[in-house]
């Protein structure tokens, strides 16, 4: 059964981090549902608001997330409709 969950993640505004996240996520048998990046106002930091779905344990995921390079913070969103 596939279960939803809403990710909130810091990562550094550089060039791939944003397509190693997504390829991370899909690598690791989730599908993005919905995806919204805000960068700071110094342009260095995005915030990325995602929610996914998966069958796997969404832990697994924050783990793999949080070795990315770029990627500063990982949180599980409590409200996980919201993206």
């Amino acid at each position: 059964m596939s279960e939803t969950t809403g990710l909130l993640l810091s990562l550094a505004a550089v060039e791939g981090a944003l397509r190693r996240v997504l390829g991370t996520v899909e690598h690791r048998g989730f599908r993005v549902l919905a995806c919204r990046v805000l960068t700071d106002a110094a342009g260095q930091e995005y915030r990325v608001h995602m929610q996914v779905e998966g069958a796997r344990d969404p832990a697994l995921l924050v783990r793999q997330l949080q070795r990315l390079h770029d990627v500063r913070d990982v949180a599980v969103r409590a409200d996980a409709a919201a993206a």
